[in-house]
């Protein structure tokens, strides 16, 4: 198999049927990481649409499914580890033509107050990033495509799926809060 295409299998017929089928497991076990992504879409939908309308908690649903997909450059961001620091300390090294490679004056006062706030942007973004799910967490494609076989409780398909029950649980729980919260004509 070839990196995401399929081929036609030419079997030795001498091969035992064990071997044969250690593939298909594994093309299974791997297709298990499709399905734990749809649940993940369709559990964040349900929840978010028992509040918002269709459109709206759709477009929420894949704010948050892109925000886990760049999980990684928002965690650089919060860390403070991306070039040019955050979005004010940028924007000040545009506005006054200063190089990435030039350290600010720390003396001045405009200077304190974008890397100031800078700080509070990297704390809400610290926060926010609580919220994301761990889409990559979620692709066992790779490993499929390159022959590794995906355990199931070690490191690969157990832990991933508890991780989806329980980034899945509050989700659920406030989807339960928000609609029972909007009947009209409950028991009194």
């Amino acid at each position: 198999m070839a990196r995401y295409d399929v081929y036609f299998r030419q079997d030795d017929p001498g091969e035992s049927d064990s071997d044969k089928l250690a593939f298909a497991l594994n093309f299974y076990k791997g297709a298990l990481g499709l399905w734990m992504v749809m649940c993940l879409i369709i559990g964040l939908c349900v929840c978010l649409s028992t509040e918002l309308s269709g459109i709206i908690a759709f477009l929420c649903v894949m704010f948050l499914y892109l925000g886990g997909w760049a999980r990684g450059f928002i965690q650089d961001l919060a860390e403070n580890k991306n070039v040019g620091g955050g979005p004010l300390e940028a924007s000040y090294r545009l506005f006054t033509r200063k190089n990435l490679a030039i350290r600010l004056d720390e003396d001045t006062t405009l200077t304190k107050i974008v890397t100031g706030s800078d700080e509070v942007f990297r704390w809400f973004v610290r926060r926010f990033l609580n919220v994301l799910p761990d889409v990559d967490r979620y692709s066992f494609t790779d490993q499929v495509a390159n022959g590794f076989d995906i355990g199931l409780i070690g490191q690969d398909l157990l832990p991933t799926l508890l991780l989806l029950l329980g980034y899945l649980l509050p989700w659920a729980l406030l989807a339960f809060y928000l609609i029972k919260s909007r009947e009209i004509a409950g028991a009194h």
